[in-house]
């Protein structure tokens, strides 16, 4: 069984912040040594400034839909290029995929689908045949269809 990551501090900077679909954006930012660090199924726990009280990190896959966006997940999704902040990460255990597998099968839907399309993607550079089901509450939430579609 593998062991669980060892989580650090990572300074970043946002890059990027964008409405990708109705409600979820996608938030770029630059942590060389974390990107190095995370594997797929992982996720990263965001300290978003802006407000003392908010003691709790917001906890993200690469980038997070939730129909009902707290003020925290609010201001993540106003933050702009340049802005920056600190996260702990990467958090859990990744996923293990069993050496020689030549034929996947994913299913994800929602707020799992980011971690899916990566992991997604590292099979089909590992050669691995990969086919995925998604499933989305409404079309305006649907994300990753031309990402997946390009694997």
């Amino acid at each position: 069984m593998p062991t669980p990551s060892t989580a650090r501090m990572h300074d970043f900077e946002v890059v990027s912040n964008r409405e990708i679909a109705d409600g979820i954006f996608s938030l770029v930012i630059s942590a060389p040594k974390l990107a190095s660090a995370l594997k797929p199924g992982q996720f990263v726990n965001i300290a978003v400034p802006g407000d003392a009280s908010s003691l709790l990190r917001v906890p993200l896959s690469y980038y997070r839909a939730d129909a009902e966006v707290g003020d925290d997940t609010r201001r993540l999704s106003q933050m702009g290029p340049g802005s920056t902040s600190n996260l702990l990460g990467p958090g859990g255990r990744g996923w293990m995929v069993p050496e020689g597998t030549r034929k996947a099968l994913l299913v994800a839907g929602g707020i799992g689908v980011p971690p899916v399309l990566c992991l997604a993607g590292m099979l089909a550079e590992q050669g691995v045949d990969v086919d995925v089901c998604l499933g989305f509450g409404t079309a305006s939430k649907a994300v990753g269809i031309d990402e997946f579609r390009a694997l």
